[in-house]
């Protein structure tokens, strides 16, 4: 692994061939050295959650941006993964709109346990939600399945369809002859800039600052660091994610020398 930085001492962008097709917003790095807002005791917080919880701030003010397409609820599906739960907790911040996590049985009471979520039921349990509530759902999961079953329930009454993650990437198939709404690809660097262009982006980080500092606070209370070092460590991790068998309070960081 290699960079080649572009930029100033507090700040860089990642300018190496490997980055070349991803967006700005996730090829910046930030000196954290003179950031009197940055907590050394939270560094693998940090770590863990600032790219993932981007992606859920910026999900969040775009759906705030367009009145949720008049839906009263948000469905959010693999409620466990982290980037759902970054989601849930602006949803939360912000209120006015309820947020129903969906999620596998295996981790419903660890999803149940976070108190972010205004309802939470497993994927099972689709069909016993109340499909007369105006809906929308942001998947996180890219389950065919999950998502035809949301679609079909709902039918009219899903006011959006927004496509986030593909947490289950085995079953990604499924969607032939989907009711409206058409799913979006959820752009975040869009959003990224048209708020960066209104607000200023001085004012955008300040905003984002402030609601992962509010996230952090409260990652202790459901976010356990997990440390593996090497190979064997790495094969380990690969396969309790593949396998589905990760503690969904696990978060982990793999080094190739000794853990600090």
């Amino acid at each position: 692994m290699y960079f080649e930085a572009q930029g100033a001492s507090s700040a860089f962008r990642d300018a190496g061939p490997h980055r070349t097709n991803h967006a700005v917003v996730y090829t910046g790095f930030r000196n954290v050295a003179d950031d009197p807002d940055f907590r050394p005791e939270l560094a693998n917080e940090y770590l863990l959650l600032w790219g993932m919880f981007m992606t859920s701030f910026l999900a969040d003010d775009y759906l705030a941006d367009n009145n949720f397409h008049g839906a009263q609820q948000t469905l959010v599906t693999s409620a466990s993964s982290k980037t759902s739960i970054s989601l849930a907790a602006c949803l939360a911040k912000r209120g006015g709109n309820r947020a129903v996590g969906l999620t596998s049985e295996r981790n419903r009471a660890f999803v149940e346990g976070l108190g972010l979520y205004d309802q939470v039921t497993t994927y099972d349990e689709i069909d016993q939600l109340d499909s007369s509530a105006a809906s929308g759902m942001v998947d996180m999961a890219g389950s065919g399945t999950v998502r035809t079953n949301v679609h079909n329930h709902f039918a009219d009454n899903l006011q959006y369809s927004l496509t986030v993650g593909a947490t289950h990437w085995e079953d990604m198939a499924g969607e032939a002859a989907l009711p409206d709404p058409t799913p979006e690809m959820f752009f975040a660097p869009g959003q990224s800039a048209k708020r960066a262009k209104e607000w200023g982006p001085d004012e955008l980080a300040r905003r984002v600052d402030g609601a992962f500092a509010s996230l952090l606070d409260s990652s202790s209370g459901w976010l356990t660091v997990d440390h593996r070092t090497g190979a064997d460590g790495m094969q380990q991790v690969y396969d309790q994610l593949v396998n589905g068998t990760a503690d969904p309070s696990s978060a982990f960081i793999v080094s190739m020398g000794d853990a600090t």
